[in-house]
């Protein structure tokens, strides 16, 4: 197959939704090409054209018109619940009512929709009948190097997410910090947007923000924790979410702890991988339980590394083959 992913090959979500499923169709020996512009003429000279929550006017005619030439499979992809954006966000001012109108229409135009998600197929089945869930993939190699170098004498616990998730962050401010104040060698290491509130002055020393990196694979490789966070506050934007924190932490063999979520269902699991907490009380008492057995931290992320050996793009990358030639197979 000739595979196009039409994007403007910026940020994670280009990355784990397009970039790296088309290096795992690559594995196998398909070809594959990214790039911000198609013509129609273009686009006729490749088998499918993949693209991620495309809903910009001039692209969505060029959709249109590829629908009525009926000579290409049209496969959209969307990983956010675009209609449930928390109002205090940039993407629910960004995500209008014309936006998500046209998304939706695209969506509808579609010969097959794909999402990280189950419960977000459940939503978009009700525009397009043929929705299935493709989960984000970690590349094979994350699975065999370990976390960035720490400075010594230092419990680092960690946390990374986008803009959006910041709330979420919040919910867990109180538990990390009354055990930061406990423990004068756990430091508090977040990757992210530069718009962190409410961090204590007199913990300054203790916390590091860090800038997004330049890629996914300079994101990997800058992790630097013992332990992981990833909370996730109960609304129907986090049910939609994907696995990929859990994915990536466990790769790298590093224990997380978050709050029960449909999101990291079949993904964390709790006493395996990482711990639930679902209160302050049982978010400080994870905090301590692995702060104090490093033999179990360990055993947690063996078996995260494990358990993650079945998400790598590499033994996945036949699934997305076999789905995008049988959507051919069948296409009038």
């Amino acid at each position: 197959m000739r595979i196009y992913g039409w994007s403007d090959g910026r940020g994670g979500v280009f990355h784990y939704r397009i970039r790296e499923p088309l290096r795992g169709l690559r594995l196998l020996g398909h070809e594959t090409a990214t790039g911000q512009a198609l013509t129609v003429k273009q686009a006729r000279t490749y088998d499918v054209i993949l693209v991620r929550a495309l809903h910009d006017p001039w692209s969505s005619r060029a959709w249109r018109l590829l629908k009525e030439s009926n000579d290409v499979l049209l496969v959209y992809d969307l990983d956010d619940d675009i209609w449930a954006w928390h109002p205090n966000t940039k993407a629910f001012q960004y995500w209008n009512r014309e936006r998500r109108l046209q998304a939706e229409l695209n969506i509808q135009l579609a010969d097959l929709v794909t999402t990280p998600s189950y419960h977000l197929a459940a939503l978009l089945e009700h525009l397009n009948p043929n929705v299935h869930v493709l989960p984000n993939t970690v590349p094979k190699w994350l699975t065999k190097i370990g976390p960035n170098s720490q400075p010594p004498g230092v419990f680092v616990i960690g946390w990374e997410g986008a803009a959006q998730h910041l709330e979420d962050l919040q919910l867990i401010y109180t538990p990390v910090f009354r055990f930061m104040l406990r423990h004068p060698d756990v430091h508090f290491w977040l990757w992210g947007p530069d718009e962190f509130i409410e961090l204590p002055a007199h913990l300054d020393s203790r916390i590091r923000c860090f800038g997004w990196q330049p890629d996914v694979p300079s994101y990997y490789r800058s992790l630097c924790m013992n332990i992981a966070l990833a909370p996730l506050q109960e609304q129907p934007f986090n049910e939609t979410k994907s696995a990929i924190r859990v994915q990536e932490h466990s790769a790298l063999g590093i224990p997380i702890i978050a709050n029960p979520s449909l999101a990291y269902d079949g993904f964390l699991i709790h006493g395996e991988n990482g711990l639930h907490a679902n209160d302050e009380f049982e978010w400080e008492l994870r905090f301590e339980q692995l702060y104090e057995d490093s033999r179990f931290r360990q055993r947690l992320g063996a078996r995260g590394r494990e358990l993650a050996q079945s998400w790598t793009t590499e033994a996945n990358a036949q699934v997305r083959a076999r789905l995008y030639q049988e959507a051919l197979n069948v296409k009038p």
